[in-house]
């Protein structure tokens, strides 16, 4: 189990295809969402999700762990001195991630473009090259409407040890970030059950 989720994880971090440029675009209102109890809330994607039962969210430090912040994202703590980050300067954020026991995994995530003008088919031709090589085998793409949103929806599989294994990337362009859900999943069924934990926020007025 342990070499199927690093697998997973090098494959996720391929989402980050525009992490080493600069953005021209402002993401001064960006700010990650949070998890509490059972559900994790966006209110700059304007997205909600509840886990199950039987899912685990990953903690900020784990979640932090799991990618390279730049020093630019990163100041010091005025009162404690502490590093800590500025998440509208980094340029991916792992807002989420809930994992299974038995290995199926959900992961929201958001990056900073480099051009706010990049099309959705621009995005996509350069993450498909980055994704080549990473022994996945391209399903196909369609789009899929859910929480209020119309993703682009990119399904790819893999065999480890004789084990098929598949991951969804569910793509929205946000202001000058890209939005990616990546479900990680044995079977479809167990895939729409986790989108079912999706909503959208609208934020109380």
């Amino acid at each position: 189990m342990k070499k199927v989720l690093s697998i997973l994880l090098c494959l996720t971090m391929v989402i980050g295809i525009f992490a080493a440029c600069s953005s021209s675009g402002s993401s001064a209102k960006y700010v990650p969402g949070k998890a509490e109890g059972s559900i994790f809330t966006s209110e700059w994607i304007g997205i909600q999700y509840t886990k199950s039962d039987d899912m685990i969210y990953a903690t900020d430090e784990e979640l932090e762990e799991m990618l390279d912040i730049s020093a630019d994202a990163l100041y010091e703590d005025e009162k404690t001195g502490e590093q800590l980050i500025d998440y509208a300067k980094a340029s991916s954020v792992i807002e989420m991630m809930a994992s299974s026991i038995y290995g199926d995994n959900v992961l929201l995530m958001t990056e900073k473009l480099p051009f706010q003008n990049i099309t959705m088919e621009q995005y996509i031709e350069s993450f498909q090259k980055q994704m080549d090589g990473q022994g996945t085998t391209f399903d196909g793409q369609t789009s899929k409407t859910f929480a209020g949103k119309e993703f682009t929806q990119l399904d790819y599989s893999m065999d480890i040890s004789g084990i098929s294994l598949y991951q969804t990337y569910y793509l929205y362009k946000q202001e000058n970030r890209m939005v990616a859900i990546i479900v990680t999943y044995f079977d479809e069924a167990t895939r729409e059950d986790i989108l079912d934990g999706f909503a959208e926020y609208k934020a109380e007025k």
